[in-house]
């Protein structure tokens, strides 16, 4: 993670960020004072790892800012990483609804496919029969014909 979070539209910084900023001899004096070993304290000015209260008490004193203020930061930096969250659920769900009217579309689709098929179906088996009796009709008006003719 990085020290600053870009979310849309809005820059979120935490507070490493402005500490990153510091003189190397007042980033080792502030180290000492956090008693963070050097790990950690690279954690924090690259924004890995969050302040707690007695940080922000020590970060207060040096910097003859209130505690609050530090925490403040930690805090608006902690609610740009959560809304990145959010954003980041709410795009992915956003793709899978899109998946699922795509397949419900195709569903649709077939849907409609298969009934004109089955309508098809139908209807060619109704002209079928239809086409039968016609001609059956016919066959039977022929031989009722020829019954007179021979009848004669």
């Amino acid at each position: 993670m990085s020290n600053v979070l870009k979310v849309k539209d809005s820059l979120y910084f935490h507070p490493g960020y402005y500490l990153n900023e510091l003189s190397e001899q007042t980033k080792e004096e502030l180290r000492h004072r956090l008693a963070f070993t050097n790990k950690e304290f690279k954690q924090l000015l690259n924004g890995k790892r969050n302040l707690d209260v007695y940080d922000c008490d020590i970060l207060g004193h040096m910097f003859n800012t209130s505690s609050k203020y530090w925490m403040n930061l930690q805090k608006t930096f902690y609610k740009g990483v959560k809304l990145k969250e959010e954003v980041s659920l709410f795009y992915r769900l956003k793709r899978k609804i899109d998946k699922i009217d795509k397949i419900n579309l195709t569903i649709n689709v077939l849907i409609v496919v298969w009934s004109i098929i089955f309508c098809i179906g139908i209807f060619s088996a109704f002209m079928y029969t239809y086409n039968d009796v016609k001609e059956e009709e016919s066959l039977r008006q022929q031989v009722t014909e020829l019954q007179k003719e021979l009848n004669r």
